[in-house]
């Protein structure tokens, strides 16, 4: 939308975990290296820990990049699984058989798969991602399928990817034996300043940035640094936005002043009617609308002009219709406004139970056109008198039977309950 604009070639903020994107800060290089050296070893567990945001799955993305083609490998994204739907899913991503067998059978499979790829030559590789969501449960499940060796060697690494809460679910008591297993671990950190400046230029230049020439003032990034803490996502989000909010405005150059308002969620002006108007080639929303002859008197017709290009020439066609009625040009507080015939209070009768409601102008394809919000009101203003909003409901035959029958029933059961009542306290005595 705005690639031209900046002289890009596609999205340098992204959400997607694309590796080519992958900025080198200090913090994100020692992860790589200890993942590719964990995937290479023997090592145990290797634990990945950050916050929401900081690049865990990018770097995942990135290691993958970066295997050779002797890794089997089975990435695991969805996590909040009981033991048996992990060791399924395992089985999926290893390409076994998994339907309609049982657990010790799945991890019988897994087992000879493992050895299967050591005899071969290959590695196995378990990574899991989202992995503060795996309960107590099935991460011993995990432990117990690191237990897997072959000619006194692991045959299978195991990855665990996740959020700062994955840090504490390791911590408790009874993980005592799986903290054990772990040789690795790492933890993903905000950036700092100075890596807020380079990871923002990186993105650029990926994107296709070649004008020396920056699009985000210091004090842009300043303001950027300062909203996202540092956050890889966040950054991106609000670096979107800027741009998106920048190419509206026709704002060449980013400030600050343009990202205080993008993280207050408060765009200058209407910066994003304009942006939809130029980009996706909608109606503009300032488009007179005309207010045509109908054959049907209780109905208004509205239809974008075409005629009328900006409020300007509205204005000046307006003194040019002859027929104040049948074409006029109306108003922006008059299109917000739902028109309304004049009628007189009255007590409107009820919409009757099988007459359908026609929502389609009859006048725009045969019955056939879009909804005609101002057709539909005048059919309801002959049903609903919207002065008094009284509606006089029909009684059917069926109801006042049914209403007649209920009070002879109530009636005669209040007669046998007061005879009752006489009889308990000696009043009558009745002797069948």
């Amino acid at each position: 939308m705005y690639f031209k604009y900046y002289g890009l070639n596609e999205k340098p903020f992204s959400l997607s975990a694309d590796p080519k994107y992958l900025f080198y800060s200090r913090n994100h290089k020692e992860a790589l290296a200890q993942m590719i050296y964990a995937a290479s070893e023997d090592s145990g567990f290797f634990v990945l820990s950050g916050e929401v945001g900081t690049g865990k799955t990018m770097m995942i993305n990135a290691l993958l990049n970066r295997l050779p083609n002797d890794y089997r490998v089975a990435k695991i994204y969805h996590t909040a699984l009981n033991p048996k739907g992990l060791i399924q899913n395992i089985c999926k991503e290893f390409g076994l058989e998994y339907l309609n067998i049982s657990t010790s059978q799945l991890i019988l499979k897994i087992q000879d798969f493992l050895k299967w790829t050591y005899n071969a030559g290959e590695k196995s590789l378990l990574i899991l991602d989202e992995a503060q969501d795996l309960n107590l449960e099935t991460l011993e499940e995990v432990r117990l399928i690191s237990n897997f060796e072959f000619k006194h060697k692991r045959v299978l690494q195991i990855f665990l990817v996740g959020q700062q809460e994955l840090e504490a679910k390791l911590n408790n008591p009874y993980m005592r034996q799986f903290r054990d297993r772990i040789s690795l671990r790492y933890q993903l950190r905000k950036m700092s300043r100075e890596e807020t400046y380079m990871y923002i230029a990186h993105r650029l230049a990926v994107a296709g940035r070649q004008n020396n020439k920056a699009i985000f003032t210091k004090e842009a990034i300043d303001e950027i640094h300062h909203l996202s803490g540092g956050i890889p996502r966040r950054i991106n989000i609000i670096g979107e936005n800027a741009l998106l909010m920048g190419y509206a405005e026709n704002y060449p150059v980013i400030k600050g002043s343009v990202i205080k308002q993008v993280a207050d969620y408060r765009p200058a002006g209407e910066s994003f009617t304009d942006l939809v108007e130029k980009e996706l080639h909608l109606p503009s929303f300032g488009t007179p609308m005309i207010k045509t002859a109908s054959p049907n008197p209780m109905v208004n017709h509205y239809k974008v002009s075409s005629t009328v290009a900006n409020p300007a020439e509205a204005a000046a066609s307006k003194t040019a219709v002859s027929d104040p009625v049948a074409n006029r040009i109306l108003s922006d507080t008059e299109i917000r406004r739902a028109p309304k015939r004049e009628m007189t209070p009255r007590r409107a009768t009820a919409l009757p139970k099988k007459s359908p409601v026609i929502m389609k102008d009859p006048e725009d394809n045969g019955g056939n056109g879009p909804f005609d919000p101002a057709y539909f009101q005048s059919m309801m203003d002959e049903y609903l008198d919207i002065n008094s909003f009284e509606v006089v409901k029909r009684k059917s035959t069926g109801s006042k039977i049914f209403k007649g029958l209920m009070t002879v029933i109530t009636m005669v059961l209040s007669f046998l309950l007061a005879i009752y009542i006489a009889m308990q306290f000696g009043i009558i005595d009745l002797k069948i």
